[in-house]
């Protein structure tokens, strides 16, 4: 196996797919963090999703999450800032972080604030 497939085959298992996520979300297993901002949560998001900008994750996550052993699901517009949410609160302890990548890539319902 090559450099190329083994960076796949990494970037495969950081994200949870899609059906995965739906399914821990539904059945209270999981919390949904969209890391975006204000405008965008507002413009669309995922129905449940609570909104955290990555920019106030590290200081601000644990004051409303505290708890470390909760599984966590982040997802932002394209899969960048929520990968790096997800190393901010590895980093910090939270043990079950779970990146979603993007929302343009979300095939199931969306809503609106607008």
């Amino acid at each position: 196996m090559g450099w190329f497939e083994l960076l796949k085959l990494k970037k495969a298992e950081s994200v949870i797919k899609a059906l995965d996520a739906k399914r821990m979300v539904n059945q209270g297993e999981a919390i949904l963090i969209d890391c975006r901002t204000t405008e965008e949560y507002q413009d669309l998001h995922i129905p449940s999703s609570v909104l955290m900008p990555v920019q106030t994750i590290e200081f601000e996550f644990h004051k409303r999450f505290p708890e470390k052993h909760q599984h966590y699901i982040i997802y932002c517009r394209s899969g960048v800032r929520s990968k790096h949410a997800k190393e901010i609160l590895e980093s910090q302890g939270y043990q079950h972080v779970h990146d979603l990548g993007g929302i343009i890539s979300w095939p199931y319902e969306t809503e609106s604030n607008r």
